[in-house]
């Protein structure tokens, strides 16, 4: 793993906006729904845990006993 140092909101300021994805060919963001718009502006922390917390509810009703 790298230690690139500082989160992706801190890297994104310090390059101008930029974070250095290519984003020609990614739709608008008015094309996406709202759930959409809001899941991408989470943190990745945020969105493990989000992701974690569904995994565990999932198998929680799958096998239930």
């Amino acid at each position: 793993m790298s230690d690139e140092g500082g989160s992706d909101a801190s890297q994104r300021a310090s390059t101008g906006g930029e974070d250095g994805s290519d984003d020609a060919g990614a739709e608008p963001t008015a094309a996406r729904s709202a759930v959409a718009r809001r899941w991408l502006r989470l943190d990745r922390g945020w969105q493990a845990l989000c992701l974690g917390l569904v995994i565990v509810a999932v198998h929680a009703v799958v096998f239930s006993v």
